[in-house]
């Protein structure tokens, strides 16, 4: 029981602290859903977007950790931690350039793949301030995990409660006009996002700038040694890239069902998109007890087979014990969650509702693998163990679940709920596959603290 308690006390932290990221998104398409289905859903294309190119640099942020975390707990190594931190923000800092510049044409991009939509300029418009918002977010992650070795996961929940604030209040303000400013709509929603981002990010540095040691040498770190960064930010391309791969993958698995579903009308796509964001949010509170996997796994030292049994399986109880339950009231809630994302007097409003029960009562249980699949991959993140999990959801993903999908959605009389079959036989394939392996993909072939 004080195992658990132990566990609780640092993973609830980042659970929660996860559930009001993806709140973020979350109020983005609730409160657009309540101003204009049809902003909705192009919001929901562009966002779908703009997350597969924030999960990769979400995954560069995650090849530091392993880094980190060895030359963290080598009281030896003297100011080798900073330097690969120094060596994360040059990757990030250059990495958001390049994601800015791709979203940028992320409009025409999408009415060449999706046959007759058109962007709108407020589209446009919001997808270019979401890449506004992709290095503050990096930023916002890398002072996550610093704080989580520090085992300060409390100021991570504090920090990301402060950016939900702020998020809900520019929503409401620039989207529907309130409090003396225009009614902007989705660029409204884009603003906000660009706003509480960047706040986010300045309470979680000024966090890590009282807890974490050596951080005032950042500087002097940042300006000096090019040949060591470099070769500190190939050691996190090699651990990181892998992992983006794989977290992009699986949003893109995400983003290529919603192109899917668009043939099915506006009304299955606001369904969906509205299925997805109550997914995400809880697929996030399982997230907290991944992220707690890696960071336990990388401040692990002499790590054996028996001790990753016993520390995965720990996890994996304490995270079921409190995540099955909350399924269950979700499922319960059901005929409730149409009122959060759509108005009730709307004339489209029981079309839409019908389409989301059916989506969300198959969705909702497949989230319980969703999570075991989670703690295993952050488990075999936390010892640099990345190539090998991104190969798995490649073939299973892409190389079974969408063909899947696909010749399902070419059958005569086909429904968007086959599209919802398809994501769930996805997760079942790759969990299972994932599990049968864990054994032998959890120790590297090298455990010593590599050298920088």
């Amino acid at each position: 029981m004080n195992h658990l308690i132990k566990i609780y006390r640092r993973a609830l932290p980042l659970s929660l602290a996860n559930m009001s990221l993806a709140a973020l998104v979350f109020t983005d398409m609730a409160m657009l859903g309540h101003h204009d289905l049809s902003e909705m859903a192009e919001g929901s294309v562009m966002m779908q977007i703009y997350l597969v190119v924030l999960v990769l640099g979400e995954g560069i942020v995650f090849g530091f950790s392993p880094l980190y975390g060895r030359h963290y707990q080598n009281s030896g190594s003297g100011s080798i931690h900073i330097s690969v931190l120094s060596a994360i923000v040059w990757l990030i800092g250059i990495y958001a350039a390049i994601g800015l510049l791709v979203l940028g044409q992320a409009d025409w991009a999408v009415s060449g793949f999706l046959e007759g939509w058109l962007a709108s300029k407020s589209a446009h418009s919001y997808v270019i301030l979401l890449g506004v918002a992709l290095l503050p977010n990096l930023l916002f992650i890398v002072c996550w995990e610093l704080l989580a070795f520090e085992e300060r996961e409390t100021l991570v929940l504090r920090g990301a409660l402060i950016q939900f604030a702020i998020n809900i209040i520019a929503n409401y303000a620039l989207i529907f006009g309130h409090f003396g400013l225009p009614a902007l709509g989705l660029v409204g929603a884009g603003w906000a996002t660009v706003l509480s981002s960047t706040l986010g990010a300045v309470v979680l540095g000024l966090s890590c700038s009282k807890y974490v040691e050596g951080l005032s040498q950042l500087r002097h770190h940042l300006l000096r040694d090019a040949r060591t960064k470099t070769r500190i930010g190939l050691r996190i391309l090699k651990i990181g890239l892998p992992a983006g791969v794989t977290i992009m993958l699986t949003i893109g698995f995400l983003s290529i069902s919603l192109m899917f579903m668009a043939q099915f009308g506006t009304h299955a796509v606001a369904a969906h998109s509205a299925a997805m964001q109550i997914s995400e949010v809880l697929v996030l509170f399982a997230l907290g007890f991944g992220d707690f996997a890696a960071i336990r796994f990388a401040s692990l030292g002499g790590l054996n087979k028996e001790l990753a049994r016993h520390e995965v399986a720990q996890i994996l109880k304490a995270a079921l014990i409190l995540f099955v339950p909350l399924v269950g009231i979700a499922l319960l809630a059901r005929p409730l969650l149409a009122l959060i994302f759509f108005d009730a007097s709307n004339p489209e409003f029981d079309a839409v509702q019908t389409l989301l029960h059916a989506f969300t009562f198959w969705s909702l249980p497949a989230l319980i693998v969703s999570l075991v699949l989670m703690v295993l991959q952050g488990s075999l993140r936390g010892v640099g163990v990345t190539t090998r999990p991104a190969i798995v959801v490649l073939l299973c993903y892409w190389c079974v679940a969408v063909p899947t999908q696909f010749i399902w959605l070419r059958q005569e009389n086909s429904t968007p709920i086959s599209i919802w079959y398809g994501l769930i036989l996805g997760f079942v394939l790759a969990a299972l596959v994932l599990g049968l392996l864990w054994n032998r993909f959890i120790l590297p072939k090298h455990t010593a603290t590599p050298k920088v």
